[in-house]
Formats: structure tokens, sequence, C-alpha cells
């Protein structure tokens, strides 16, 4: 028989905990662990090793919601967090979830969608309803977009001269090439090559491609030809680990099954 989900409700409406313990006590699948106004009222009461899923209400008065999901996860990163009575504001939603939310009930929501929840949330898994899955994905293609901004800042500082030279190293051209289509002479070519392979602290053109690569300079269809042997999984996880970078828990909600 699988152990009991062991679940404490954080939230200083005592109408409101009373009515979800009274509904989670008496569910076999489930141990009520505790109740409490306040992050440290649940430390208080319960050791954090006694706790799998907590529940807090967007109605709580004494901080933002966020940021007590936030201190939630920083004090017990292990435990799952479900935020209830949750409304349509996208920009709310977004930000329980980036603060550390593993899963959220409408306002709208019926007792069984809560039950329905803190099993998958405990099961490692996120339901997540269309719009919100829209919103995510929206969100993560920001960061993505932040992300790239955020690693050209951080590139060696090239000439303009040298960017357009490591643009032909990357579609593919051999120097004499690069010196023809520049109409420059090749010994030219082959300095600003090794001013390159030195800023960029390489020592073949293949890590300057590389680097290229990593750090998002030149993006199209010659670029991805040339990579041709990267398979799209790869990409798709460096992607991950990129975002992870910028967002931990976007990264997490990724690798979770969505329903």
């Amino acid at each position: 028989m699988n152990q009991p989900i062991r679940v404490f409700i954080v939230d200083n409406n005592l109408l409101f905990t009373e009515a979800i313990a009274a509904i989670l006590d008496a569910r076999e699948e489930i141990v009520l662990v505790g109740l409490a106004a306040n992050l440290d009222g649940m430390l208080e009461k319960a050791p954090s090793d006694a706790i799998d899923v907590v529940l807090i209400n967007t109605s709580i008065e004494q901080m933002d919601t966020a940021q007590l999901i936030q201190n939630i996860k920083e004090e017990l990163p292990d435990v799952k967090v479900i935020v209830v009575g949750l409304s349509y504001r996208e920009d709310d939603n977004l930000k329980f979830i980036e603060a550390g939310a593993s899963g959220y009930v409408f306002k709208e929501g019926s007792i069984a969608d809560l039950l329905r929840t803190i099993e998958l949330v405990h099961c490692e898994q996120t339901p997540c309803s269309p719009k919100m899955a829209a919103l995510v994905f929206t969100r993560i293609a920001e960061l993505s977009q932040e992300l790239g901004q955020g690693e050209m800042l951080q590139q060696a500082e090239l000439t303009r001269r040298e960017k357009e030279i490591l643009q032909f190293i990357v579609k593919g051209f051999s120097n004499k090439k690069i010196a023809h289509h520049l109409h420059i002479k090749l010994y030219t070519v082959k300095n600003h090559v090794h001013n390159i392979l030195e800023k960029l602290q390489v020592h073949r053109r293949q890590g300057a491609i590389r680097y290229a690569h990593e750090n998002g300079m030149f993006k199209g269809f010659q670029f991805l030809r040339l990579l041709g042997n990267t398979s799209s999984s790869k990409l798709g996880q460096g992607k991950a680990e990129g975002l992870e970078k910028v967002n931990p828990v976007i990264s997490t909600f990724l690798n979770r099954k969505i329903y």
C-alpha cells in the first residue's frame, strides 16, 4: 500500500483552513499534518521531512503570496506547493509558478480538482489547463530571448570585421574563399582568423564554430546545416539547460508531465 500524502495548510483564514482540513482529514490517501497562519508556524509544528505538499490560499494577508511560496521553497526545497483560489490574472499566475508553485486550483475549481491536483503534484506531475500552458510557454519564449541577449553581452569583443569573418567561418568558407568574397588579401584573412581564435581562446576553427553556436551569434539555415550532426534532442537539451540558468522553476516545469 502506498504511503499517504502528507499535507500542511498555510493560511490565516480560519474558516478556509478548517473547511479544507475537514475534507482532507476524511481521505484515506491523505494525512493532514497541520495548520498554520504563516511559514514560521508551519516550521514550528512539523519537521521538514514530515511534509509532502503545502496548500496556500492566494488571499493570505501577511505577505505577498509569491514571496511566501519562495520562502517555503527556500526552507523546504523538496516540498510541493499548491496555490488554491487562483484567479485568471495572467501576471499573478506566472509569478506564482516562477516563485516555485508546483500546482494550482482556480477559484472556480471543485474539491475533486483539489484532490486530483494534490495527487498529481505528489507524483511529480503538473496539472495544467490549455490556457495556463499557453501562458507558460509564452514566458519560456521570453526567457529564451533574454538568455540569448545575456549571452551576447558575455561574448568576446570582436571587431566588426572579425565578426564578419567569423560568420564566414561558421558558413564553412576557407580563408581563400573569405579573401575572395571580401576582396582582401589572404594574409589579412589569416591575421583576422588568428585574432579571432585568440580572443575566443580556442585553437581551431571548429572551436570558433562551436563558440558561435553556444552563444547564438549567427542563426540561420546554413548554421543548422553545419551542425547537422547534432541531433535535435541535443539542441533541445542545450536550450533547456540555458533556461535553467535563467529560471530553474520554468526548467523544472518543462521536465514534468503536463495534464
